[in-house]
C-alpha cells in the first residue's frame, strides 16, 4: 500500500504548484490589468515599455 500513499504526496505537491502558479498568474493578470487602463502610447515603445514592466513586476514577485 505504499505505492498509493506515494501517489498521493506526488499528487499533493502538484497541487500546491499548480495553486502557486494560479496565483502568480493572477498577480501578474492584475498588474497588466491596472497598465492596460493607463493612455495608450505609440506602439513600438509601448510594447517594449510593456515588456520592461512585466519583467520588473516577475522579479518582484
Amino acid at each position: 500500500m505504499t505505492h498509493s500513499h506515494d501517489l498521493r504526496w506526488i499528487l499533493l505537491a502538484w497541487g500546491v504548484c499548480a495553486l502557486a502558479a494560479a496565483f502568480k498568474f493572477a498577480r501578474l493578470a492584475r498588474a497588466m490589468r491596472g497598465s492596460l487602463n493607463s493612455p495608450p502610447q505609440p506602439s513600438r515603445s509601448s510594447t517594449q515599455a510593456m515588456r520592461e514592466r512585466l519583467e520588473r513586476i516577475w522579479q518582484q514577485r
